[in-house]
């Protein structure tokens, strides 16, 4: 009993480890014009094979098939929505309100109807999206920059305020070394 527990736990695992090693399939050959493409699909997690080891790239794929893989592609791109949402700091998340906060008021004599509102979202969403690995360094950036402004400020007033305002007298000695030549 304990060799057949073992077995088919060797097995499970096997069976499941199997798409995570990037299924080298035995019908595609490493030059194959499309390897890479499947690679990545495979990696994405969005195409499998089938069971006997082979991509069956000849093979017309049906429709249930084709919704598998939709569906896997569509799971990809809202895990990665998500995980983008969750990598704004707070100063970018301001920074991305002040922007909408600014458009609407340039459109204070006009009111915005649900539908623009909806498209300055969107415009936002496919920026923030598009640019979110430059905004989280930007935003790092900005924080520390910002961090450093205030300290700065912070000593600036008060360097002023023991500053004497008046009679500010300079000392000093020069030392002139001349040597003949």
């Amino acid at each position: 009993m304990k060799r057949l527990t073992i077995t088919i736990a060797l097995m499970l695992v096997v069976a499941l480890a199997m798409p995570a090693f990037g299924a080298s399939f035995s019908d595609v050959p490493s030059d194959h014009w499309s390897y890479n493409a499947i690679n990545k699909l495979v990696a994405a997690g969005i195409v499998e094979g089938y069971p006997d080891g082979e991509f069956k790239g000849e093979q017309s794929m049906t429709r249930y098939e084709m919704a598998v893989m939709v569906s896997r592609a569509l799971d990809n791109i809202v895990d990665e929505m998500e995980a983008m949402g969750q990598g704004l700091t707070t100063g970018q998340a301001e920074d991305v309100t002040a922007i909408v906060k600014s458009l609407m008021e340039k459109n204070t004599n006009e009111t915005l109807s649900d539908a623009q509102a909806e498209e300055v979202a969107d415009i936002v969403d496919a920026l923030t999206f598009e640019l979110r690995s430059e905004l989280k360094v930007l935003g790092a950036d900005v924080d520390a920059l910002g961090k450093d402004m205030d300290e700065l400020e912070a000593k600036v007033n008060a360097l002023e305020t023991d500053m004497p305002k008046d009679n500010i007298e300079f000392s000093g000695k020069v030392t002139a070394v001349f040597q003949a030549g």
